[in-house]
């Protein structure tokens, strides 16, 4: 029916000659068919209710006006015709006058306020309006046929409310996609920036302190690469409710996308007072994470980064905020510090850190790099058998400066090729140097990813150990977990081809990376190293205790020779050798010592002066 007004009723349509229905045919139809059913007279008061609605609804009374009951009105379901279907929802309402249907309401059930009204229905004109005619109905029953096109009416307005609360179903499932993410549920990375725009206009107006943490899962490619994306994305899902199982009130957690996670937290407090509420609760997050997670029947521990930036002191928009917070995250993942705040120093646009860049390149090519070398014992022998070359850049202007300081420069800029061959360069002639002098150490050189995806590096080791004249077995490589997994296959190829040359290769490391064993057995190593944080909490975290004897018997098993570094006192040390693992390494031992330093250090040693 079109949405124009209706008519007014035909109140003479009677001395029209349009055609009456006979009023006495009429209840008993309604009594047949419509139990529930109540017919009006021209003022709106009921003349008749139908026997079910009068037991539904006692304040109906025949004679009084009806229209403010009929708000609180629910009937029930309506009785048509047997064998007609699917009974249609409704209570029909039939204002009548001498015999005439002068207008129809439906009241849809569980709608008491909603009323649709039905065409007038007064006299052969009237039908032909519905686009009917008088044929449409039976001559012996016309109102039977007339209830029946109000049911059916009263059929499709339950149809369209049902499709209705379909379509509303379907817009809050949008609406909760467009603000979530699809696989851990949590909120995305738009609802996020919403929700931090909010928070930072709601604390310039009370004060206090708005801060972004942004968490990035350490290593998530190689769970990825090693076990499959079915079980990363089982991970990913189980990162959340950890994460979100120790935030507190007003705190919330986001997933931005990939292994990254977004973390919004407030404080009542400004300046290093705020910052420190807010490390307080990304350490608690990263402790949380370092419990073991348990993917598709394996445990896997878990380690992540987290850089802090907070409004006002790091920028006062969202995008500001989630920018430096970015930056000092790469800074924690890429010194392995945990949790970083950001300062101005550790952006990527910080004139010092371009002219450190800038400067890299000099230092490699000339005399800048030197090397400062940290001892090896050999715990068995209580002998110190070899020594691990660890580079530092004496800059001409800012002294001696950290590999932490330029090594991710070096990395980011193309220039860790260069800085490798330089230091297995400087390695290879000290070693010899020592070899000559009747001191024979295996000199330890770290190799980046990149350096050992490069085809070229087994060349490049001949022509250092070719020139310097040092034995190949007297220079081991040091390799991690994530450089291996980067690229198996490419990985595998060059290791066998050093192997050949009759250098030692180290697995660095170990325990922080998701090797397999199956995997670990075709890598042509002599060697697991396991990694500090897991020995220097030995003694107190059950955890760490047992993941480093867990390296140290599965390095045995394997044949291979294992070695701690971080040893920092000496009951470490004795718990170590009673494991049986075979090397230690550790400021317990020394800490780094330049050439000169470190030939002090093995002379006193000699002499029966031992630091450990």
């Amino acid at each position: 029916m079109s949405g124009d007004a209706p008519r007014e009723p035909a109140r003479d349509a009677a001395a029209a000659g349009a055609p009456a229905l006979p009023e006495g045919l009429l209840h008993e139809l309604l009594e047949r068919l419509c139990p529930f059913h109540l017919l009006l007279d021209a003022e709106g008061r009921a003349t008749r209710l139908g026997p079910s609605l009068r037991k539904v609804c006692p304040a109906l009374r025949p004679g009084e006006p009806v229209a403010p009951l009929l708000r609180f009105t629910t009937p029930r379901e309506a009785s048509w015709r047997r064998g007609a279907g699917e009974p249609p929802r409704g209570l029909v309402v039939l204002e009548t006058d001498r015999g005439h249907v002068l207008r129809g309401q439906l009241l849809p059930a569980g709608a008491g306020t909603l009323f649709v009204g039905t065409p007038w229905v007064t006299s052969t004109e009237d039908l032909a309006a519905l686009g009917l005619r008088l044929d449409d109905f039976s001559a012996a029953d016309p109102v039977t046929d007339l209830l029946l096109l109000l049911g059916a009416r009263a059929s499709a307005l339950a149809d369209a409310q049902l499709l209705a609360a379909q379509l509303q179903e379907v817009a809050a499932a949008h609406a909760h996609r467009a603000g979530h993410d699809d696989l851990t549920g949590l909120a995305n990375r738009a609802a996020f920036t919403d929700r931090l725009e909010r928070e930072l206009r709601s604390a310039r107006a009370r004060g206090g302190s708005v801060g972004v943490v942004l968490l990035d899962l350490d290593r998530f490619k190689e769970v990825n690469d090693t076990l499959g994306h079915d079980c990363g994305d089982l991970l990913l899902r189980q990162v959340g409710p950890r994460i979100g199982a120790v935030l507190r009130a007003g705190e919330a957690v986001a997933r931005l996308g990939g292994d990254e996670f977004a973390l919004l937290v407030a404080s009542p407090r400004r300046g290093a007072a705020a910052l420190a509420d807010h490390r307080a609760v990304a350490e608690r997050v990263l402790a949380a994470l370092h419990e073991p997670f348990v993917v598709a029947g394996l445990t896997l521990f878990v380690e992540a980064s987290a850089g802090i930036a907070a409004a006002p002191e790091h920028g006062s928009t969202g995008a500001l905020l989630l920018q430096h917070a970015d930056v000092a995250m790469y800074q924690a993942k890429s010194r392995h510090l945990g949790v970083v705040a950001y300062s101005p120093d550790l952006d990527g646009h910080d004139p010092r850190r371009l002219t450190l860049l800038s400067q890299l390149r000099t230092a490699v090519d000339g005399s800048e790099l030197v090397l400062h070398y940290q001892p090896l014992l050999d715990l068995p022998s209580r002998r110190v058998l070899g020594v691990e070359a660890l580079v530092r850049w004496q800059h001409p202007v800012e002294g001696l400066l950290p590999p932490s300081e330029f090594v991710p420069l070096a990395e980011s800029s193309g220039l860790v090729q260069a800085l490798t061959r330089s230091v297995l360069a400087a390695a290879c002639a000290r070693a010899s140097a020592w070899l000559a002098a009747g001191r024979p150490l295996v000199v330890a050189v770290n190799v980046s990813a990149r350096s050992l995806a490069d085809l070229s590096l087994p060349e490049a080791v001949a022509e250092h150990l070719g020139r310097s004249g040092l034995p190949p077995h007297l220079l081991k490589l040091e390799i991690t977990e994530s450089a291996v997994i980067a690229d198996p296959v490419r990985a595998q190829h060059v290791l066998e081809r050093l192997r050949r040359l009759g250098v030692a290769l180290s697995v660095d490391d170990f325990g922080t990376g998701y090797t397999s064993l199956a995997h670990l057995r075709r890598l042509p190593v002599q060697e697991l190293k396991i990694d500090r944080s897991f020995v220097t909490g030995m003694l107190t975290e059950p955890a760490d205790a047992v993941i480093v004897r867990t390296g140290v018997e599965l390095a045995t098993r394997l044949g291979l020779r294992s070695v701690a570094e971080g040893v920092e006192d000496a009951a470490t040390l004795a718990a170590l050798a009673a494991l049986g693992c075979t090397t230690a390494q550790g400021y317990h031992l020394s800490r780094p010592l330049p050439e000169a330093a470190l030939e002090r250090w093995l002379a006193a040693r000699d002499a029966g002066h031992p630091a450990a």
